[in-house]
């Protein structure tokens, strides 16, 4: 039997080292790299094949990376485009953004968030295609792991949704899910649109948190050729793109309320209409929403519309921080251990030591905080048993209270706390502080800005 065919990324940077130094870890990783350092071999490479992803640098010594990406954009289908920028030019990602990247990074370049980010865009269009429904429920089903109490009822509440949501073809109720950070709401998102009458259709998520607000309208809703200075082509949102199947919107929180009101209305007539457009399209798409926020103290504080807010949440469901069922931690820790050991054909087991030490621990980026702690002391051990000193969790730990729906300012407090006090312990390094979060160093950056910290070693964030 042949080998799954191993997703192709092409980099296209005139830093020879970093692109030496990327495929090395995505070839690792189980991709399959190639590397150009200018726009004309790029062109060259690209008239040859065509790639599963592509990274692209913004500033190349021939010319600038948005006349490929514009080149890129006149054909169909554009494979997904990574963009890079320097550090402060926002401007260019904006603009690689509206020629239709589909996302970006800044440089330097963490190499292990671009991997990260590879295996999501290569993913995605996987998610799109799944042609039996089957095996899309046991896709999801397959990550929702643990034998608690809480879980159970999880479990529950989702069959019950998937039951209603299978007795018409017509768009069942909009779904809001609720939980810290971390918690798993892409994954119970996934596994409603797998359980569903829907399955057959695509699963479109975006990240409210993590698009330019310059961009959110015109990614959601699409746009006309010239809308504006670089619409070069009509483009369709990702609420058309999901029609038949399931938009997932994390973090609806984030949304600027100029876009509430437009994401209201398209909720209430099932129409939209297309940036610089005229003509509506309609739209049958199931909405799922999420948020680690609460939206009712939001809605009453008028930061958040009421309107909005009850329309969003006439199914909502709770999901529980990792600390409130921790008999399920030894399990999941085993579970995503088994995974990394198939993935890197490497062996290993957790001490009892070490499991109690998981179960101690105080999780603030709950499961996505876990698989990071499990990956590195999979490394850190070099094979064999993993040790309480090979997890990386400080013995001595302030443990943050950040109780799920808790009263929105204090709720933001304990976070800018949270975060102040991982940047402080990493002396600013941002990449291992959004490991130890369980979050992506975009998401970081952005709460970074937000609640006006910094990332240099020695400054006093405050409290």
């Amino acid at each position: 039997m042949s080998s799954p065919k191993r997703p192709s990324v092409l980099l296209v940077d005139d830093e020879q080292l970093f692109v030496q130094a990327a495929r090395k870890l995505l070839d690792r990783a189980g991709f399959a790299s190639t590397g150009c350092h200018s726009l004309a071999d790029a062109r060259e490479t690209l008239h040859a094949r065509q790639y599963d992803m592509i990274v692209l640098d913004v500033r190349l010594p021939d010319g600038s990376g948005l006349e490929l990406l514009e080149e890129l954009a006149a054909h169909e289908p554009m494979s997904p485009v990574l963009v890079l920028t320097a550090f402060g030019d926002i401007d260019d990602a904006v603009a690689a953004m509206k020629f239709g990247a589909i996302d970006y990074l800044q440089k330097p370049c963490d190499i292990e968030q671009l991997i990260e980010l590879a295996r999501k865009l290569t993913d995605r269009d996987r998610l799109k295609v799944r042609s039996s429904p089957d095996a899309a429920v046991a896709d999801s089903a397959d990550e929702l792991i643990g034998d608690s109490e809480v879980i159970e009822d999880l479990r529950t509440q989702l069959q019950r949704i998937g039951s209603l949501s299978s007795r018409s073809m017509l768009p069942p109720p909009t779904v809001l899910l609720v939980g810290e950070t971390g918690v798993g709401k892409g994954l119970v998102a996934q596994r409603l649109h797998a359980g569903s009458a829907r399955s057959r259709g695509p699963f479109v998520q975006v990240d409210c948190a993590a698009l330019p607000r310059e961009l959110i309208e015109s990614e959601l809703f699409g746009h006309q050729k010239g809308a504006f200075t670089s619409a070069h082509r009509d483009k369709a949102g990702l609420i058309e793109q999901a029609a038949g199947g399931t938009l997932f919107l994390d973090e609806i929180g984030e949304l600027p309320q100029v876009l509430q009101a437009k994401l209201l209305a398209v909720l209430d007539r099932r129409r939209a209409r297309r940036v610089g457009g005229t003509d509506e399209y309609a739209t049958d798409a199931w909405f799922i929403t999420a948020t680690h926020r609460d939206l009712a103290k939001l809605s009453a504080a008028g930061e958040f519309r009421r309107d909005l807010y009850y329309r969003l949440s006439p199914l909502t469901i709770r999901l529980p921080a990792l600390r409130e069922h921790p008999s399920d931690i030894p399990i999941l820790a085993r579970h995503y251990l088994n995974r990394f050991l198939d993935q890197y054909s490497l062996d290993a087991e957790f001490s009892p030591a070490a499991e109690r030490r998981l179960t101690e621990h105080a999780w603030p980026g709950n499961i996505r905080e876990l698989i990071s702690v499990v990956e590195r002391a999979l490394f850190a051990c070099h094979g064999g048993t993993i040790e309480p000193r090979h997890l990386g969790l400080e013995e001595a730990e302030v443990v943050v209270d950040v109780r799920p729906l808790a009263d929105a300012p204090a709720l933001r407090e304990a976070e800018r706390d949270m975060i102040r006090r991982t940047l402080q312990d990493t002396k600013g390094n941002v990449s291992e502080a959004a490991r130890r979060l369980g979050m992506t160093r975009m998401m970081l950056r952005y709460r970074i800005q937000k609640f006006g910290l910094s990332t240099k070693p020695g400054v006093d964030n405050g409290h």
